[in-house]
């Protein structure tokens, strides 16, 4: 099974639409080609907005968590130009706080896919710790799966996007 699906993507975009003005009831479902959750960009606004990048790259925008606010976050994340500018926000923010730029290139794609797949914190300008992107970097937990019993087969997600990055540069 694929993991991305258009109807899906469609049908809990609406979900989460129907939800954004109810905080405690609001549902948390991966939106788009690169499967965000509203939740996690949110903290990505946020972290944009205090690091400064925002003014920098005159990319401004309400951070806040009122239902009018989630809603707009909701209908950018349906728009795949807002999914690219919401992928570069990450990558820039994650040199911004880890200092990625200093790797070599196949590092660096494997601690971004870790701290995408899997989460990260945003500390100040260049005070990230590179062993906390490196937590269960070589763990087989993708495609996660409701039933693990099913026999589908697991991978590393930093491992799949090193090999995908091997694939377009040789």
């Amino acid at each position: 099974m694929q993991q991305y699906s258009y109807m899906r993507d469609l049908l809990e975009t609406g979900a989460d639409s129907i939800t954004s003005g109810a905080r405690s009831g609001r549902m948390d479902f991966s939106i788009g080609v690169f499967q965000m959750k509203p939740s996690f960009v949110e903290k990505l606004e946020t972290a944009w907005r205090l690091s400064g990048l925002a003014d920098y790259y005159n990319l401004p925008f309400d951070a806040g968590d009122d239902a009018s606010v989630r809603q707009s976050r909701i209908e950018r994340m349906s728009v795949a130009e807002w999914q690219v500018i919401y992928l570069g926000m990450f990558l820039r923010l994650l040199n911004f706080s880890y200092r990625l730029d200093s790797l070599p290139p196949e590092e660096q794609v494997r601690l971004a896919a870790n701290a995408y797949n899997r989460g990260c914190d945003w500390p100040g300008e260049g005070c990230g710790s590179l062993d906390s992107l490196r937590v269960n970097i070589d763990a087989r937990l993708f495609p996660r799966v409701i039933i693990p019993s099913s026999g589908r087969r697991r991978y590393s997600y930093p491992a799949l996007c090193l090999e995908h990055y091997k694939s377009i540069v040789e």
